[in-house]
């Protein structure tokens, strides 16, 4: 066995050093402000020029691995702090692909400047429409909804980085009083919703059912428009605890009339 110094772990036990993010890919004012494609894409899902502008998505090309060539996109910029962290980007076949290597961040974290409420939706297209309905801040994960649900005491669940973003940004969720999870209505948009719960805390998360034949925040607006993607928002419930009982006051003001009547 060959010797060592003292202190210095074997090899088997290093971990290679973290490498520093990456910057997001640049683009220059003229490129970011091609939208005309992007305008039709929006249009056809109810979603107005003016978020997409809100947004600031362009068309673009960019590198998909699916198809091992350039494609044309859309690209959805992510910022934090003002700056663009990186872009995902999206070809005609719903195929992703996004700068590599930079911070993992959440889609439009910089929307979140109260603690009161924040809308989780599963992808940037829900983010559009959830903000066509007139909320403001929604996030979304870079990497979308888990194929799976991992036990809680799975040790895997520590170096997930799907859910990366939620370290990044620990500082600013923590103080969030209410989260609305408005995940797909899916097997992997249910894994989503139960594995955010645990990770931000059941007890300040709410949840949602979307109507009949809508999967979600995009097929609410598109089908039926704002008003009733407004309704959903608005019709969220406390995550179900277990030995709790949700009372609400007009049956509570029953109770207490009765109970008057019966002492009288």
């Amino acid at each position: 066995e060959s010797a060592r110094h003292d202190g210095e772990a074997p090899r088997a036990e290093r971990s290679k050093p973290a490498e520093p993010p990456k910057p997001a890919k640049a683009y220059s004012a003229e490129q970011q402000e091609n939208r005309e494609a992007v305008y039709g894409w929006a249009e056809k899902r109810g979603i107005s020029r003016e978020t997409v502008d809100w947004f600031g998505l362009f068309a673009t090309t960019a590198y998909f691995p699916q198809h091992k060539a350039e494609r044309p996109a859309i690209a959805f910029p992510y910022r934090w702090r003002g700056e663009t962290t990186g872009h995902k980007y999206r070809d005609p076949e719903k195929n992703h692909a996004q700068d590599p290597g930079t911070v993992p961040t959440l889609f439009n974290i910089d929307s979140l400047e109260s603690p009161d409420v924040l809308i989780w939706v599963e992808g940037e297209p829900d983010v559009f429409a959830t903000h066509e309905a007139g909320y403001r801040q929604i996030v979304s994960l870079r990497d979308g909804a888990p194929a799976e649900i991992k036990d809680e005491d799975d040790p895997r669940r520590a170096d997930d980085k799907r859910f990366a973003a939620l370290t990044t940004h620990a500082d600013i969720l923590k103080p969030v009083k209410k989260i609305i999870l408005a995940c797909d209505n899916d097997g992997p948009g249910m894994n989503l919703r139960e594995e955010l719960g645990r990770r931000l805390g059941k007890a300040r998360c709410w949840i949602l059912n979307w109507p009949e034949g809508c999967k979600d925040a995009g097929d609410v607006l598109r089908l039926h428009g704002p008003e009733k993607l407004r309704e959903c928002v608005e019709g969220a419930v406390p995550w179900p605890m277990k030995g709790m009982v949700r009372v609400d006051a007009a049956r509570l003001l029953q109770h207490r009339e009765r109970g008057r009547l019966v002492r009288g």
